[in-house]
């Protein structure tokens, strides 16, 4: 009798560990699946801001290349009116040395050279006249 009651107090030793396990098995999956459910909802909120991020950036793109093609427009406006302007600041400058050198007084006459004057003679043309002697090699001797 003491055996059956001590298998008796077993089964029922059993039954409660084996109650014990069940609930903790049950409170462990409802745990997991209310876990997995909060990583799937976070998981969904960060790919729909990874997806808003990215759309951001495309649009931030366009945006960075459209105003550095207006950069560039801007640049080339600002190199031609620079060119521009420094080609009417030369017209200008030249119409008004023009009317200064109406008003200075022109330079002296130089002198007109006589036939004495030796550095206007032609050597070569007074040899060839006078001797005959002709340069025929070309060589800047007279022959």
């Amino acid at each position: 009798m003491k055996i059956v009651c001590h298998q008796e107090a077993h089964a029922k030793q059993l039954d409660r560990e084996r109650e014990e396990y069940h609930r903790g098995l049950e409170i462990m999956q409802t745990t997991h699946a209310q876990a997995e459910s909060r990583w799937t909802s976070q998981k969904l909120a960060l790919t729909s801001t990874v997806d808003r991020q990215y759309s951001m950036l495309h649009i931030w793109r366009e945006l960075i290349a459209d105003l550095r093609l207006r950069l560039k427009y801007l640049i080339m406006w600002i190199w031609g009116f620079r060119r521009w302007h420094h080609n009417v600041q030369l017209i200008q400058l030249e119409a008004h040395e023009e009317a200064l050198q109406m008003f200075e007084e022109p330079p002296p006459p130089e002198p007109d050279l006589d036939d004495f004057h030796i550095e206007a003679w032609d050597i070569k043309s007074i040899a060839a006249a006078e001797f005959g002697m002709v340069d025929a090699d070309g060589d800047g001797m007279l022959d």
